[in-house]
């Protein structure tokens, strides 16, 4: 049996250095979240998931700020498909919606499980290029 990834493909390129670092920065939030447990971030990733879902990435703080550090650092621009990132982006919005309803329910112990879920995927993407999103994509298709 072969285990081959299929991520959404729809010819749109974004630059991915600017997707890792918007991972790196939701890791980051994820991790102030393990060690403050307050509503605030998960309601700020909340906010920035569903406008990179959802066709306002212009308006995006982590973009906005990735933006700027790309011009700091002076990274060139690597062209990917923005369709698999889009669809993960997605995945982290329903990630954050349940890590703030967690944590606005006081139910700290599990709200750890799930930004525990985050920053290992934003990890994972900002460290090692490697899209949980694609993985999770190609399971559904597997099961559709």
């Amino acid at each position: 049996m072969t285990r081959e990834i299929f991520c959404p493909i729809d010819h749109v390129f974004v630059n991915e250095n600017k997707i890792r670092l918007v991972a790196a920065q939701v890791c980051l939030f994820s991790i102030a979240y393990l060690w403050v447990a307050t509503w605030e971030l998960p309601a700020i990733l909340v906010i920035d998931f569903f406008l990179r879902s959802f066709g306002f990435s212009k308006y995006s703080p982590l973009a906005i700020t990735s933006t700027v550090l790309i011009g700091l650092l002076q990274l060139k621009n690597k062209p990917v498909d923005q369709a698999p990132k889009i669809f993960a982006a997605q995945m982290g919005f329903a990630f954050a919606v349940i890590l703030f309803i967690l944590s606005v329910l006081g139910l700290i112990t599990l709200s750890y499980f799930v930004a525990g879920a985050m920053v290992l995927f934003s990890f994972l993407e900002s460290a090692l290029r490697f899209c949980a999103g694609c993985h999770a994509y190609s399971l559904m298709k597997r099961f559709s």
